[in-house]
């Protein structure tokens, strides 16, 4: 009733979560009926939207020099110091409490530690009595962090797993038609490559090529396969010749995987700059008042040093600032993204950003 929620509507969703049980089901075998005290059952509309409420208050419990970050059920904790590391044991004796108390349990075997620079003391962190295990690498809702705050495992990982996928298209699809084998990598192999990219771009050449090794590999596997289905067509000179990765982008209409996150890279930029997300820009980034030759939105960021000089924001900003004035005409995504295309290729090639 906190948060507005009374009468009817109260009491159904009282009547939804109390007194609930289940069973659980092996085959054709299945189990005594149990009773549950706390939780909402899972695969409802509802669900995910009464638990977020049900936890709403957790980060508030938390004190002001810690940094909690929040997703349904995974908490994640940041704290940098200098002198006083008990303050982090005392945020996580809080969150052991407030989950206790609240019929909550904490999953010791999936609550890690991930300590960053070279001076750190690694204190230990415990749950009551359980050490929380120190990693080197850590998965955070799909993206894999290691402890120098590189993504080079996490593009070997994704790349691994985009080459898996590959195999199995390439060993059960059986189609002569180009367009439906680059609309078949753009659903099945996209997915994996360019998931949150914006967070781990590359600019080292050979992680570069190394997720673009994975495109030219099934642009020339699905070529072989065309070649093999046609006997007179207009691709009948192929049979002889060996397309180039870019007429092979051509014929499967796709575009090179650096271009393509580049291009997620500036439309989050936008989406930030223009109130589209949730993010406060002047949190990031610091709009620009000077006039300027190029357009009105220039943005400034604070000095970059060895470790963030590939950072999402200095990475992008750059290219962001070489904008022509024109795609800033019309103040809508969709105008930005079609004059984008446009442009950046061009962009890229000034800034000797390639293959």
């Amino acid at each position: 009733m906190f948060y507005g929620i009374r009468g009817k509507i109260h009491r159904w969703i009282k009547n939804f979560l109390y007194n609930r049980t289940f069973t659980v089901r092996i085959n054709d075998e299945t189990s005594k009926i149990f009773y549950t005290h706390s939780g909402v059952p899972q695969g409802t509309i509802l669900g995910p939207l009464l638990f977020t409420i049900y936890i709403n208050d957790l980060p508030a419990k938390l004190g002001n020099q810690i940094t909690p970050a929040l997703y349904a059920d995974d908490l994640k904790i940041t704290y940098s110091y200098k002198v006083n590391n008990k303050l982090l044991q005392d945020e996580i004796n809080l969150v052991n409490d407030w989950a206790h108390k609240w019929g909550l349990a904490i999953a010791n075997n999936k609550s890690y530690v991930l300590y960053v620079g070279n001076k750190n003391p690694k204190t230990p962190y415990f749950i009551q009595d359980h050490k929380i295990e120190q990693v080197e690498l850590v998965k955070d809702l799909g993206i894999y962090v290691d402890n120098k705050l590189t993504f080079k495992k996490h593009i070997n990982i994704i790349c691994r797993n985009a080459f898996l996928r590959v195999h199995q298209l390439l060993r059960t699809i059986h189609t002569y038609n180009p367009k439906i084998w680059g609309n078949i990598f753009k659903t099945y192999v996209l997915p994996i490559l360019e998931y949150a990219s914006p967070i781990w771009n590359p600019k080292q050449k050979d992680l570069v090529k190394k997720l673009e090794k994975v495109q030219k590999f099934y642009t020339r596997s699905a070529l072989n396969k065309l070649q093999k289905f046609y006997t007179r067509s207009a691709l009948n000179k192929c049979r002889k010749t060996k397309l180039k990765y870019k007429d092979r982008l051509i014929l499967f209409q796709l575009e090179p995987l650096l271009f393509r996150r580049y291009y997620l890279d500036l439309v989050t930029i936008y989406k930030i700059y223009f109130n589209l997300t949730s993010l406060n820009p002047t949190e990031l980034f610091t709009l620009n008042s000077r006039p300027s030759r190029r357009h009105d939105y220039i943005i400034q960021v604070s000095r970059k040093n060895s470790k963030t000089t590939n950072s999402f924001l200095n990475r992008t900003i750059q290219i962001w600032n070489l904008l022509p004035k024109e795609i800033f005409i019309n103040h809508t995504i969709n105008t930005f993204k079609i004059h984008l295309r446009l442009c950046l290729p061009h962009i890229l090639e000034k800034l000797q950003i390639s293959i």
